[in-house]
């Protein structure tokens, strides 16, 4: 026992020594990934990144997922591998922990990345077909509150499990094949696209079977026939099943084959260009690769789930942006495609490694590529979150100065020049001495392209979190704060223009349990409520449940005020009662009204009094004849039918004309009681005025209220 025991400390050091060439670059991937990971300063990709927090929250405060305190259903694993962080008292802290966990998780690719590169390489350029999976721009979305640094690193080990099982079949392989694919889809649900892939996995190990070679043996013509339109018909049933499982797929393939084509080229030419280009080329020429190669079963089950895996993600991406195109989204959905990064790496390391590849093959795949490329448009902003892989695009026009045209032209030139590189290498087979340094010069070329679209990405991300860091206040935690233990209700109106920063408010303090509004714009993640009028003192009809209410500009609410930030009001409420002192709606950024408008007074005034109604155009003077009607109705305050303000009693209507650059006050006497003010204006949209102006919306006057006495 004690000699097993000393054998067995001995080989301690062995393995760690073995495992030296794959641990140093994880740890000095991780350590950048955490040092990037720590520079966000806040979340950015909204609503995204806050549904990923609420029902992570969820999940650590009561052991659910929730969203915003009502229970909701299964998303994915993410949130409950991220839970037992948010037990972390700081918020920030917190934060910072989700982040460098992400960042280790998505390094931790390199692992399986190997595995699946040792089916098809020798041990030294499996560790380069590795260290290239994690030396790529998709690795800047690490600090992202989102399923990508789960998933990327799930399916790799899915794919490294089903190319083990179709290689080396057996009931242990395969039981950890269709684990490891279901573990895939659990943590991004796109990754049900791997069931097919470990379909085709397993086909090809039962069509390499010694039973299956015996009985093919004897097929004739008209069997081998057979087989095929067996095939066919399975695929056909596969279509057909998806589409009867998915709405998204039917439509986009009967309805959106263009947008299809369009869209998935535009997916994979991101993911080929963040790559290297010469990855994706290899990746295609490792198909074909000769007869004698698939001898291996290593290499014809590599062969075999690479080319299923290829179909299936460009599928979905395509599918993906062809639906997403309906509703106005023009995307390079790269972000879509990056599992396929290291099949791709293992692909360039086999061409490397063995220089076998079919120069017809390389000559096709490169005009594939070189399509790809040339049809993906140049895209040039950083951060483009759907494709990090186009980001050394900007840097080519931020740093090199390189105008769209000379970026396109550049990269067409790369893309043939990788496949010109590719084929030599394969050519010279036979001088070694001249194939190893072009074949070494290559990988590192594909590494250090990487790693600069890496940074940029990353830099690019840090940088927009800076802007959205810059406008949140000091602490970010304020409200939570001031409401100590008790939970907190938002209440506004209008809330659409206000979205960003309620949804960074609701990120940073846990507190915030209900997302409200009167005129119903609470914006999601989540639910939201918008309660009727109960009372035309202004009392709600719903209980808020919380001490506490964060009131934002255009809503009054009777209560303490507890803290202020800005025009934003914590009050404490009174038994969780919603009571309004006043409100307006349709009034929004600039005090610009809609078609329509409003303010209401729910508390009578203890004096007669007057509402002073100031109607502007001030803030813009175009020299142009607009539209300039307006009629302003003033009465009692009543309960509409839709259970919300409206004018019971109309004491007086004014109608006149507010013109450009004027602005025009009008005196109304208020009732006695509850009173509501109701604004009817013609619109005009500035865009459509003076074209170097972007503000779109339909805009009426500008309008600001105040009362004196009679």
């Amino acid at each position: 026992m004690s000699r097993r025991f000393a054998e067995g400390r001995r080989a301690v050091p062995r393995l760690l020594v073995r495992a030296l060439p794959l641990l140093v670059p994880f740890g000095v991937v991780a350590g950048v990934l955490v040092w990037q990971s720590l520079q966000r300063q806040t979340p950015t990709i909204f609503s995204d990144e806050l549904e990923m927090t609420q029902i992570s929250r969820g999940i650590a405060e009561h052991g659910r997922p929730e969203r915003r305190g009502v229970a909701y259903e299964f998303t994915t694993l993410v949130p409950w591998l991220t839970a037992p962080f948010w037990w972390i008292g700081s918020v920030a802290t917190a934060y910072d922990a989700i982040k460098a966990f992400q960042a280790v998780v998505m390094s931790a690719a390199i692992f399986p990345a190997y595995g699946i590169a040792r089916h098809v390489v020798p041990r030294p350029w499996a560790i380069v077909a590795a260290t290239l999976t994690v030396t790529v721009p998709a690795l800047a979305y690490a600090p992202t509150l989102k399923e990508e640094a789960f998933a990327y690193t799930a399916s790799a080990v899915a794919l490294y499990l089903v190319i083990r099982a179709a290689a080396s079949p057996s009931a242990a392989s395969i039981g950890l094949a269709v684990g490891g694919t279901i573990l895939a889809a659990a943590t991004k649900t796109q990754l049900v696209v791997l069931f097919p892939v470990l379909a085709a996995g397993l086909a090809v190990a039962a069509w390499r079977s010694e039973a299956a070679r015996r009985r093919r043996r004897g097929w004739s013509r008209w069997e081998w026939t057979a087989a095929g339109l067996v095939g066919a018909i399975v695929a056909v049933l596969a279509y057909v099943v998806a589409a009867l499982g998915s709405t998204e797929i039917e439509v986009a393939t009967t309805d959106l084959p263009g947008e299809m084509w369009r869209y998935g080229t535009w997916a994979v030419g991101g993911w080929a260009i963040g790559v290297g280009i010469a990855p994706a080329i290899a990746l295609l020429a490792s198909l074909a690769r000769p007869r004698a190669a698939f001898a291996s079963s290593g290499v014809a089950a590599f062969a075999a789930v690479s080319a299923a895996a290829i179909v299936c993600v460009v599928l979905y991406a395509a599918v993906k942006a062809a639906t997403l195109s309906t509703i106005g989204f023009s995307l390079i959905v790269e972000r879509n495609v990056i599992f396929l990064t290291p099949l791709a790496m293992v692909g360039l390391a086999s061409l490397l490694a063995h220089r076998d590849a079919r120069w017809s093959a390389i000559v096709l795949a490169t005009a594939v590529c070189v399509l790809l490329v040339d049809r993906t448009p140049v895209e040039v902003r950083n951060p483009y979150f759907e494709s990090h892989g186009v980001a050394i695009q900007a840097w080519a026009n931020t740093e090199l100065r390189w105008s769209a045209e000379k970026i396109r032209t550049v990269r067409w030139i790369l893309a043939v020049g990788a496949g010109a590189v590719l084929l030599a290498i394969v050519l010279l087979r036979r001088l070694p001495r001249l194939a190893l340094p072009l074949a070494a010069t290559l990988a590192a070329a594909v590494a250090a392209w990487g790693i600069v679209g890496e940074l940029h990405a990353d830099r690019g991300e840090r940088d927009f979190t800076r802007m959205f860091a810059g406008g949140l206040p000091d602490p970010r935690t304020w409200v939570d704060r001031a409401a100590g233990d008790g939970d907190v209700t938002v209440l506004g109106q209008e809330m659409g223009q206000l979205r960003q920063d309620i949804w960074l408010t609701e990120f940073w303090n846990r507190r915030i349990r209900n997302v409200w509004s009167v005129d119903g714009t609470a914006p999601n993640p989540g639910p939201t409520l918008t309660p009727d009028l109960a009372k035309t003192d202004g009392t709600l009809s719903v209980n808020a449940r919380t001490p506490y209410a964060l009131v934002l500009p255009g809503v009054d609410l009777a209560g303490d005020e507890v803290a202020t930030l800005r025009d934003w009001r914590l009050v404490r409420l009174r038994d969780g009662v919603l009571r309004l002192r006043s409100s307006r709606t349709g009034i929004g950024e600039g005090a610009w009204t809609g078609p329509t408008a409003a303010f209401n007074r729910f508390e009578p005034a203890t004096v007669p009094t007057i509402a002073v109604l100031t109607l502007s155009r001030s803030a813009f003077c175009a020299d142009v004849p607009l539209p300039s009607e307006v009629t302003v109705r003033i009465g009692t305050l009543a309960i509409g039918s839709d259970k919300q303000p409206a004018i019971g009693t109309v004491t007086r209507t004014v109608a006149l004309r507010v013109t450009p650059c004027s602005t025009v006050p009008v005196e109304l006497p208020a009732p006695a009681g509850p009173w509501r003010i109701e604004i009817e204006s013609d619109t005009f949209v500035p865009a459509e005025i003076d074209k170097s102006l972007t503000d779109t919306r339909p805009l009426g006057v500008q309008a600001s209220l105040a009362t004196r006495p009679a």
